[in-house]
């Protein structure tokens, strides 16, 4: 008989589950392969079914009240008028004892929770098959199996041993090969967190656009199947400028292959890319000239900065015709937030630079004196380039989610006891906390962002005044999710600015003393 020659319309199989849902799932199952099933809650209300009515097999949870699925499966082999019926016990298969179980028993498969519908199905039909073949082949076999310093003598039938133990082993193979995948998963996702971890940690020593770009391609090396990327920022109208470049292939090395327009700059210009998008077939890939090493598609990540505010693009390819599936482009989305917010800071950066220069230069043609301060503000400048900000991200309420070990250490909390629980009114005086609520967090969440001077309140009760940034975030052109601040203590610059104001006072004193002389 092979597999073709069952009719499933007039088999009847006998479902022994206590889990209605279990069960109903299991019916639902074999009523779509023709079968016909019947169910009990228990072993007990299963065994008066089959000695009513013998089914054509019987599947049966080990687990059950009144009579488990091991009582249920001896009751029916030890039964002269039922032992021919193939019985199957689902079970978790989590230790040798099951094995001996079922072979003490008489069962004639296992499968194993949770399970696979097309063996489960190829099971029963080689159960059903062999029921036939088993009537003429009763040998009887006596073993002794010693497992964990206990003996089991079984007796079962040599064939019921060989499909239990076969089943047994197929399962095992199936339980390998779960381990293995779930293994190069973690590894997979291993390797993604520590490339995220490597990105977030770079890019907050990165000060320059240039370095920005730079580092955030080099680092995105790192992630799985990322092979080469491309950096270009939006200056305005439809002029785009390309800041950064790593590992490409020699067409796009060569001068001039990031002139012209492109699918997704005109995407990006339109506001049609929201979220990382896959360009299959890429314009300048395709009108390059040399060799593209096989690439022809690659990944577009937009660097948002707000809603209406796209800083640029970062694209990133695999080899070939690699295509980054949802997650992964989620993924690498996170990674162009980032990158976008390291941009602003850096912009910021480079402004507040070119102020201190053109103050500094203004000051030095003045007298001796002023070349102190001079002095103050380079050090100034040191400090600001070389101290990490304060960078968190809050709930609309402005109560904190996340808060870096820089921004603990200004609030004067140590980084071990993590987030404080409180919110804007516990982390700045009261002026500085209305102004979030009432002007920075509305405008931000109105236009994308907003900047101002506000203040920190540490754990002593000192004020710390700071330059502050705060960015709303969308997902996928919903509502704000979130916000994220950048703050810079900014108490030397305030400090300076006093000194400058006695300075000059103390200047047109002397000034009008001398023309009072």
């Amino acid at each position: 008989m092979n597999m073709q020659d069952l009719d499933n319309t007039s088999i009847e199989i006998l479902v022994a589950e206590d889990s209605a849902t279990q069960a109903e799932l299991l019916k639902a199952l074999l009523e779509e392969n023709h079968y016909k099933v019947t169910t009990a809650v228990n072993g007990k209300l299963a065994l008066e079914q089959i000695k009513q009515r013998q089914p054509n097999m019987v599947i049966s949870d080990v687990l059950m009240p009144e009579l488990d699925g091991y009582g249920l499966c001896k009751a029916i082999k030890s039964n002269d008028k039922l032992k021919h019926i193939p019985v199957m016990l689902v079970t978790t298969l989590s230790n040798a004892e099951d094995v001996i179980s079922g072979l003490e028993c008489g069962a004639d498969n296992f499968i194993r929770k949770p399970y696979d519908e097309k063996y489960l199905l190829s099971r029963i039909r080689y159960l059903l098959m062999n029921v036939e073949l088993r009537k003429n082949q009763r040998m009887q076999m006596a073993l002794e199996i010693n497992i964990g310093g206990n003996t089991h003598s079984i007796t079962a039938e040599r064939q019921q041993m060989l499909d239990l133990l076969v089943s047994t082993y197929e399962q095992a193979v199936q339980v390998n090969s779960e381990l293995k995948e779930r293994e190069q998963q973690l590894a997979h996702s291993n390797q993604v967190f520590q490339g995220l971890n490597r990105i977030a940690k770079s890019l907050n020593s990165a000060v320059t656009e240039k370095e920005v770009a730079e580092t955030a391609l080099l680092h995105a090396m790192e992630l799985p199947d990322i092979h080469a990327g491309w950096i270009t920022l939006h200056r305005g109208d439809e002029h785009f400028q390309l800041a950064a470049t790593c590992c490409l292939p020699p067409a796009l090395a060569e001068t001039n292959a990031f002139d012209g327009d492109c699918a997704c700059r005109r995407r990006l210009l339109k506001g049609e890319l929201e979220t990382g998008s896959n360009i299959i077939q890429c314009e300048r890939l395709a009108r390059a000239k040399g060799d593209t090493q096989g690439l022809c598609c690659h990944a577009s990540i937009p660097l948002w900065l707000g809603e209406g505010n796209a800083l640029g693009i970062m694209n990133l390819a695999g080899h070939g015709k690699k295509l980054f599936n949802e997650d992964e482009l989620k993924i690498l989305y996170s990674v162009g937030n980032q990158v976008a917010v390291a941009l602003e800071r850096a912009r910021l950066h480079e402004k507040l630079e070119i102020l201190v220069a053109e103050r500094t230069a203004k000051l030095a043609a003045e007298i001796e004196q002023r070349k102190r301060i001079e002095q103050e503000q380079a050090r100034l400048v040191a400090i600001i380039d070389t101290t990490p900000d304060f960078v968190g991200t809050c709930d609309l309420a402005g109560k904190p989610i996340f808060t870096n070990h820089a921004g603990l250490r200004m609030l004067g909390i140590k980084p071990k006891k993590g987030i404080p629980a409180n919110n804007i009114a516990n982390t700045h005086p009261d002026w500085a906390a209305k102004k979030v609520k009432e002007e920075g967090i509305p405008h931000a969440i109105e236009h994308g962002y907003w900047a101002g001077e506000t203040a920190l309140l540490r754990q002593d009760g000192t004020e710390i005044p700071v330059s502050q940034v705060i960015i709303s975030h969308r997902e996928q052109g919903r509502d704000v999710e979130y916000l994220s601040t950048i703050m810079r203590d900014i108490s030397q610059q305030k400090k300076t600015e006093e000194e400058l104001l006695e300075l000059n006072e103390r200047l047109e004193q002397r000034v009008t003393e001398r023309t009072a002389d």
